[in-house]
């Protein structure tokens, strides 16, 4: 396997972990902010996957 296969595979993994462990979060959870100016869940869940499509 070279280099680029190898990140390719770790970046698949992470991306499937990181489906598993949202997996069933409710609406309020995504929307959840740890403070009045950051970004809640769902939209940081966004951005990673439209950066995934990029």
């Amino acid at each position: 396997m070279d280099s680029i296969a190898f990140i390719v595979d770790c970046l698949a993994q992470v991306h499937l972990r990181l489906m598993a462990t949202c997996e069933g979060l409710s609406t309020d959870q995504l929307l959840w902010r740890p403070a009045p100016t950051a970004n809640n869940i769902g939209f940081i869940l966004w951005h990673l996957v439209r950066n995934e499509d990029a």
